[in-house]
């Protein structure tokens, strides 16, 4: 299923606030991680990226999976 760019924003800040990591974050977006960064990256939601990266217990906080 796809959903709207202001959807999977919406969706994954909420999944931020409530603790969710970037990789389960991005499963249930059925996205990938560096696809789910990359869009919040691209529509000025880094602190939300951030956050989801910061709760993601294998991936190191400040090293990006996007790069743009």
């Amino acid at each position: 299923m796809r959903y709207t760019t202001t959807a999977v924003i919406e969706d994954a800040t909420y999944m931020a606030k409530h603790g969710e990591s970037l990789t389960r974050a991005a499963h249930r977006l059925d996205m990938t991680a560096k696809a789910l960064e990359k869009l919040l990256v691209r529509h000025g939601q880094h602190d939300v990226a951030l956050v989801l990266r910061k709760n993601d217990s294998h991936l190191p906080a400040t090293q990006k999976v996007y790069q743009p």
